[in-house]
């Protein structure tokens, strides 16, 4: 078999087709027609005869492949998935657009399955590198709806497998969490120690398959295995309230999240994938075609039943030009006004490109609603739709609907039993990076939030090497903010629920014992991302994307000793993820690029936003880009007197960008987006 691949990259599919054909006579005589390894041969002929345009024989060889495989491995193992997909591009090849939506849909099904069970044993790390290398029929199903000749009774089942396979391993992550938190009730602890062990065991049959020894006892060890998970999850659910609210989310199914869709709304969701060429146009649909990675929306009005499709093209082109929006968008412009005046004219000219090749298409789909839910994916994870200019020098922000975003779309379905709503507020500002035990103060110069770091030679020596420099405003701002919050709307007294931490007393370790039942959290302070490729020398395999992130806080500069309590004044996002934040509402990251980090397709961004995610944040509210200090102060001043008014969290995010960009334009001022649209609020809208 291998030597049938090799020769197949060589371009000799006649010496490829012998070498399997001996294979599968081996296979054949050591065990027999019904064996899992005799099917795999059967598979790579299919992929064999398909490639050489003898389609009918790749078609007799898959399904034969398949029902070996059915009868030796059991319907859901990965293996079938493998065999559906290949049947699913066949049948595209063919026209037959039914059959390829039925098979994808089907492989996609067993697929998703797969990696639930599979993730629930893996680190997130294995989880994720597992995620973006499974077998899907993803690919299939949306390049089937971009040509748009799939029947709208099919449009609703891709619809639906789609909002079941977002974010999976997050969804993992975080009910992980939850059941640590939950783990000190010793009986919820003993059922959840049963489960784990059960998926232990179903995810090493799966992985492992039936082998030679005895493989005709395999379905039946797999059925039992199946069925002891099944009755574990079903005691856990019993038992535990927040294990019962993430099986919840993952069984949201796609009518179900347009149901919650509020009337006058609209909801946007990406996609990233492989778009397969059409045979139709003459395209080159043998099943090696790697096909053009593409980005695809699908469009719901309130109250409609099936999306509404927008093929976007090619995804290498819209991420570059996501690539150069960032680049105009980041860049602080020159005080000098004649000078802020060309780079706010160069930002719109790369602005209204990247509007034309995003947003315009989409918004052809839409009439008067007021309020857009984005599901990013991939680069658009990094974009923030409101900064898109719109006519006469104006913006989405002033002439768009309002923007808000949901890492999946099951997060616009409430869960039945929601996390206890936590008290009060924490405030961190301008901390004392250069905090040591017995020393204190700090000799910086007050640079802004633009240059969050500082590192002596060589960037890739890591966070040892990294300096924060002071964030005065940033002290203003959450000192501020603690005032606006304590006082009481009704009242005008001053609650007592407000803790405010700036200086000397913004310690990592006094983070991590009051963030927990808070409401609010509110971090003015600095944020890092460390390039993954900067922590790959000598190392073994990838780092966990969570080690990459963090926030700066009380003695982040010394990198000589660690606090007396053994913190060291770093807060990583790993260890953000540890903590139990399920009752916080807001988690206001008021810092630079807290919402960006590495991306992967269907599982969204790394870094600070995923860890508070997982934690359990209901809101996160977070910046895109370095933000300029005193601009940020005004931004956040304007969220929380908006939020004060009684304003949802996607009117009030709006609200401070508006003010800000109204002030400006006001006062004759550049309406550069540099200055107001660094921030974006993801999660719960209310």
């Amino acid at each position: 078999n291998n030597i049938a691949d090799l020769h197949r990259n060589l371009g000799d599919l006649d010496a490829a087709k012998a070498a399997c054909q001996r294979a599968l006579e081996i296979g054949e005589a050591a065990y027999g027609r019904n064996h899992h390894r005799v099917a795999l041969s059967l598979w790579i002929l299919g992929f064999l005869s398909q490639e050489a345009g003898d389609l009918d024989a790749a078609r007799k060889y898959y399904e034969e492949s398949r029902t070996i495989r059915v009868a030796t491995l059991g319907a859901g193992d990965p293996r079938v998935a493998e065999n559906l997909v290949s049947l699913a591009r066949l049948d595209w090849r063919l026209g037959r657009v039914a059959e390829a939506v039925d098979h994808a849909l089907e492989a996609e099904d067993i697929a998703r399955r797969h990696l639930q069970t599979t993730a629930a044993v893996l680190s997130e790390r294995e989880a994720l590198g597992f995620e973006a290398s499974r077998t899907s029929g993803r690919d299939v199903a949306l390049t089937l709806m971009a040509s748009g000749k799939v029947s709208v009774p099919d449009r609703v089942r891709i619809w639906d497998a789609l909002v079941r396979s977002r974010a999976l391993v997050l969804d993992e992550m975080a009910a992980r969490q939850r059941a640590v938190r939950e783990g000190q009730d010793p009986e919820t602890a003993k059922l959840a120690r049963e489960l784990e062990l059960a998926r232990a065991l179903l995810a090493r049959l799966l992985v492992q398959g039936p082998g030679s020894r005895s493989p005709k006892a395999y379905p039946a060890k797999l059925k039992k295995a199946l069925a002891e998970t099944e009755e574990a999850e079903r005691a856990l659910v019993a038992s535990s309230p927040s294990f019962r609210q993430g099986q919840e989310r993952r069984a949201v199914r796609g009518d179900q999240a347009l149901q919650a869709l509020p009337a006058g709304s609209a909801l946007v969701s990406f996609h990233h994938y492989t778009r397969l060429a059409d045979p139709a146009n003459g395209g080159d649909a043998r099943e090696s075609d790697e096909g053009t990675a593409s980005y695809l929306a699908l469009v719901f009005r309130s109250g409609a039943r099936s999306p509404q499709v927008v093929a976007l093209g090619s995804a290498e082109e819209i991420d570059e030009q996501i690539d150069a929006w960032r680049a105009q968008a980041s860049a602080a412009p020159s005080i000098l006004p004649i000078i802020a005046r060309r780079a706010e004219a160069r930002y719109q000219g790369v602005a209204a490109a990247l509007r034309q090749a995003l947003w315009e298409p989409v918004a052809r789909k839409l009439s008067d609603e007021k309020r857009v839910f984005v599901v990013p994916d991939s680069a658009i994870h990094l974009v923030n739709f409101a900064t898109l200019p719109a006519t006469d020098g104006r913006y989405l922000a002033e002439d768009g609907p309002e923007f808000h975003y949901v890492s999946a779309e099951r997060d616009l379905v409430r869960a039945s039993q929601s996390p206890e709503r936590g008290k009060g507020i924490l405030a961190i500002g301008d901390p004392d990076f250069e905090l040591a035990p017995g020393q204190g103060g700090s000799s910086h110069p007050a640079p802004t939030r633009e240059t969050p770091l500082e590192a002596d030679g060589d960037s890739c020596q890591g966070l040892s090497s990294v300096r924060f420099s002071p964030l005065p405003a940033a002290r203003a701002e959450a000192q501020e903010i603690a005032a606006l919050w304590a006082k009481d709307r009704k009242t005008g007294e001053f609650a007592p629920d407000v803790t405010l931490l700036t200086g000397k007393e913004a310690l990592e370790e006094r983070f991590k014992q009051l963030a927990p039942g808070r409401q609010v959290l509110h971090l003015a302070t600095h944020a890092f991302l460390v390039e993954e490729d900067c922590t790959q020398s000598g190392v073994e395999g990838a780092v966990n994307p969570f080690l990459l992130a963090g926030i700066g806080l009380a003695g982040a500069n010394d990198h000589t000793a660690g606090q007396s309590d053994g913190e060291d004044g770093i807060l990583t996002a790993l260890e953000v993820a540890s903590l139990d934040l399920s009752g916080v509402q807001w988690t206001v990251l008021s810092a630079c690029e807290t919402g960006v980090g590495p991306v992967q397709a269907g599982e969204g961004l790394q870094g600070l936003r995923r860890a508070f995610e997982t934690a359990g944040v209901a809101t996160l509210i977070m910046s895109l880009w370095p933000v300029q200090d005193e601009a940020t102060r005004h931004w956040m001043v304007a969220l929380y007197r908006a939020h004060g008014e009684g304003l949802r969290t996607s009117e009030a995010a709006r609200r401070a960008s508006l003010e800000l960009l109204e002030g400006r334009r006001d006062a004759g001022k550049t309406t550069h987006p540099f200055y107001w649209g660094g921030f974006v609020a993801t999660g719960d809208w209310r």
